[in-house]
């Protein structure tokens, strides 16, 4: 069974009824390969398979359904974190750092982001992973999706620069979390600190889990250091996936922050609010005595709220430990098992063994 809250994003389907793939499954799109089924059918059992091709260090809800040119994955969230029709928001995920940023909203406006990258991409002399002709192959196939970009309108000739393809990217797809985390940043450093804020929010709620949303609202909030607005964040972030921050190495997404949980757990035990909480939340935990860094205690923390049946709690801690236990084998299995337990108890049920472990 799939998993609650997640329908197959329309837009997909659509896309993937009228192509073939190549000799490795993939129709390329530009510099996007997006897998394909074999016999044509998108249905639970494909959506199955997709679950199967995960990567050893995913985040268990990542369904990978497409890749770039340097092998990275693009990714449905399973929990239908988007808050459109198409059901599911999009994430892009590093192979090299196992970090993962959700770059649109919904499927729909991805396939929007790719066509205007593409043409973006084209006109820049520097990008060879973009041919000639690409990306009126896309807007072709976009035409015939319904979804049609005037690339030309949106983007300033002769070659656009990365803020305007990101201001051009958000009129397409409005919720875009990256998108406006990175707007966010860039409005504060013009000093619109309640702009950027501002979009810093609507990227958490656009997706809930989104560490590095938080972290950037804090980064907004330095002339309120003490503010309680900054602790709810500082606290929000601490509580989300770890996995879901930025990365430097990411091509059109450099700015969104990474999410470092010490400096996080350093941050609300200096705030004046510390004084006054009520430290019963196993988060505190983290806080006070355990290391952010270590696997092991976030194992420990996402165990105390599954004693007490906050499973839905547990989970993310239980997803930053395997986060920080890639590199070790036998800690991983267990924290593998406990999300498979995790899971089950929440009635998630198609999270096999097999998917969870990933490749």
């Amino acid at each position: 069974m799939p998993h609650p809250g997640f329908r197959f994003a329309p837009s997909y389907a659509r896309l993937l009824a009228t192509m073939e793939g190549d000799d490795e499954g993939y129709v390329w799109l530009g510099e996007v390969g997006i897998r394909v089924p074999h016999d044509g059918v998108v249905d639970e059992d494909w959506m199955e398979e997709l679950a199967g091709q995960r990567w050893r260090g995913m985040h268990p809800d990542l369904i990978p359904f497409g890749r770039d040119s340097w092998g990275n994955r693009f990714c449905f969230y399973r929990p239908g974190a988007a808050r459109g029709s198409e059901g599911s928001a999009i994430v892009y995920w590093l192979y090299e750092t196992f970090t993962a940023v959700p770059v649109a909203s919904t499927c729909e406006g991805f396939l929007r982001w790719l066509g205007l990258i593409t043409w973006a991409h084209e006109r820049d002399p520097n990008y060879e992973t973009v041919e000639a002709g690409d990306a009126a192959r896309v807007m072709e196939v976009l035409d015939t999706l319904g979804l049609h970009v005037d690339a030309e309108a949106l983007l300033p000739m002769p070659a656009p620069e990365r803020r305007d393809v990101l201001a051009a990217s958000l009129a397409l797809d409005p919720g875009s979390p990256a998108g406006l985390v990175t707007r966010g940043l860039w409005r504060a450093q013009q000093g619109d600190t309640f702009g950027g804020t501002e979009d810093a929010r609507l990227a958490a709620f656009t997706f809930p889990d989104f560490a590095a949303a938080y972290a950037a609202q804090v980064a907004m909030l330095v002339r309120e250091p003490q503010s309680s607005e900054r602790f709810d964040a500082l606290l929000m972030a601490l509580r989300s996936s770890v996995c879901f921050s930025g990365d430097p190495d990411m091509p059109w997404f450099r700015d969104v922050p990474v999410v470092e949980p010490e400096t996080l757990a350093e941050s609300l035990a200096s705030h004046k609010r510390w004084d006054d909480i009520e430290r019963f939340d196993p988060i505190w935990d983290l806080v006070q005595r355990l290391d952010p860094s270590s696997a092991a205690s976030w194992c420990e923390v996402a165990l105390a709220y599954a004693d007490t049946g906050a499973y839905a709690e547990a989970v993310p801690m239980a997803c930053n430990a395997l986060h920080f236990a890639l590199d070790d084998p036998t800690m991983r299995h267990d924290v593998e098992r406990l999300l498979v337990e995790l899971y089950e108890a929440l009635g998630w049920s198609w999270h096999s063994r097999a998917v969870l472990l990933g490749r």
